[in-house]
């Protein structure tokens, strides 16, 4: 599916808590990964829970190059270059797991960044 010329590189992947959302994710992660070890031109994915974005008013953007500093220790200013540049790959996971007043603004805010 992700590879559809309708999808375009950018998948909801949606179900019940339980069916395997993460572990779908993950599966895609893995080729991705593969694709991008056998052709540096394809972008490098990155999991990000979308748990940890608690501020509401801070920008997708900002989000991820702090989430990349945390969890990968990327510098700011490299995280910034690779995402503007679709170096990076992000596959934002948790969406269902945020509580429900936070799950719209989320959303939009992603549709914003895509």
């Amino acid at each position: 599916m992700f590879d559809l010329r309708e999808v375009g590189g950018k998948l909801l992947i949606l179900g019940n808590p339980g069916a395997g959302k993460t572990t779908t994710m993950l599966d895609l992660a893995a080729v991705l990964i593969q694709r991008a070890n056998d052709n540096p031109e394809q972008p490098i994915p990155v999991m990000v829970s979308l748990s940890s974005w608690q501020n509401a008013k801070q920008s997708l953007t900002d989000w991820l190059v702090n989430e990349l500093r945390l969890k990968y220790g990327v510098s700011p200013k490299l995280g910034k270059t690779w995402l503007a540049q679709k170096t990076l790959l992000p596959l934002l996971d948790g969406l269902d797991e945020l509580l429900p007043e936070r799950q719209e603004p989320v959303a939009q805010a992603i549709n914003e960044w895509l």
